[in-house]
């Protein structure tokens, strides 16, 4: 092995004597010149040696070159740690969504996208998912009705036992903007849905509403956020093929959400990267 030479050795002795003897110092390094390894190392041991120290109150504070990049470097990870935490925490009007760069889809459910100091990924299930949750509570809370009516009414089947529930629930259909009537026993025409749905998700929606809505009883109105709620997590579909159009109107949508930061359950609708986080993942900080 490679043995140290002596001025190596005294620079160690003495880094660490100051280290252990110098508490409460304050120790402000002069800048080295770089001319070569043998004058830096003269240099920072002539330094080290005629170190000048003061005192400061009577608790005096210590610093030195290793403390400093320790620090330095704490704040660079406190900082990552906050990046995140900040970004969610802003009013949703500071940001929009329609700003972003959408740039492809990825396993037909996640939307890739950037803007000038962030990579984005989007789900766009979640996505979806709020917007048509608020776009119903909205019609529901404020009376409009906003629908559009079928030039080929749709037919529902429900099972009997669902029955009761179904006629409990035709007034707060109505108010989404859903008109259906009695077809039969057990079955509905379907003449008008809300004009944001197709009819796949109309016919979805229903289904799960009524799934959702059995055994509230009386209580369906009270509950009509939890029931909206679960009702839209399985009309929408994660498995779409979304053009690029596409993507840009479901991102200029999210800007139309009271809180377009996750779905109604709580799941965030995308997770943010930044640069410098990029940066450590391929290790180049």
């Amino acid at each position: 092995a490679a043995s140290l030479d002596k001025d190596d050795i005294k620079i160690s002795q003495i880094s660490t004597e100051l280290d252990n003897n110098t508490e409460g110092y304050e120790y402000v390094p002069e800048p080295l010149p770089a001319e070569g390894h043998d004058v830096l190392k003269e240099n920072l041991f002539e330094e080290l040696i005629t170190a000048k120290v003061s005192h400061i109150d009577e608790e005096p504070k210590i610093k030195n070159i290793f403390k400093d990049l320790r620090a330095e470097d704490d704040l660079k990870k406190e900082k990552t740690e906050q990046i995140n935490t900040d970004f969610y925490e802003q009013d949703a009007g500071r940001f929009k969504f329609s700003s972003l760069v959408p740039v492809s889809q990825v396993f037909i459910t996640y939307i890739l996208a950037f803007d000038q100091n962030s990579f984005y990924i989007i789900d766009q299930h979640a996505a979806h998912e709020r917007i048509m949750y608020e776009k119903l509570l909205k019609s529901f809370k404020n009376g409009d009705r906003a629908s559009q009516l079928l030039l080929a009414p749709m037919v529902i089947e429900l099972d009997k036992s669902k029955a009761f529930t179904a006629e409990n629930s035709m007034a707060m259909l109505c108010d989404l903007g859903f008109y259906l009537e009695l077809f039969g026993d057990s079955s509905y025409v379907v003449k008008e849905i809300p004009y944001f749905m197709d009819l796949e998700e109309a016919e979805d929606f229903l289904y799960e509403f009524f799934d959702a809505a059995d055994g509230y009883g009386s209580d369906l109105q009270m509950r009509r956020e939890t029931i909206i709620s679960k009702a839209c997590k399985s009309a929408v579909k994660a498995h779409d093929r979304l053009s690029m159009e596409e993507m840009k109107a479901l991102l200029i949508e999210l800007d139309g959400c009271e809180n377009p930061f996750s779905c109604p359950h709580g799941r965030p609708t995308f997770i943010k990267f930044s640069e410098y986080e990029l940066e450590k993942m391929f290790r180049r900080k």
